[in-house]
């Protein structure tokens, strides 16, 4: 698989609430040679570095970046409740905005 260049430095802004540790930069990622290679990128610089790349469009940004922030919030420990009837509008938009938007 040929390598994909990330156009991007590390994260040296305040630490997300999730999966980070204040202080601590994002390794740098210079290139993608395996599969693999995607579980080092978090997935709010994925989201950003495919928009960046025009691979999707901002208005999918935005729908990413809504998604992944309300399942961070409900994957961990917050006293949030998600609804049978959220949970189905949730999976629906992402069906509707983004899986069948993009051919595989």
């Amino acid at each position: 698989m040929p390598y994909l260049p990330l156009l991007w430095s590390p994260y040296s802004g305040p630490a997300q609430e999730t999966n980070s540790t204040p202080n601590v930069e994002e390794p740098k990622i210079s290139k993608l040679t395996s599969v693999d290679d995607f579980t080092e990128i978090p997935e709010g610089k994925f989201i950003e570095f495919c928009r960046s790349a025009k691979i999707i469009t901002n208005d999918v940004r935005k729908i990413l970046d809504e998604k992944l922030g309300t399942r961070n919030s409900s994957a961990h420990p917050s006293g949030i409740s998600i609804s049978e009837l959220k949970a189905t509008e949730f999976i629906q938009d992402l069906v509707e905005n983004v899986v069948l938007k993009y051919k595989i």
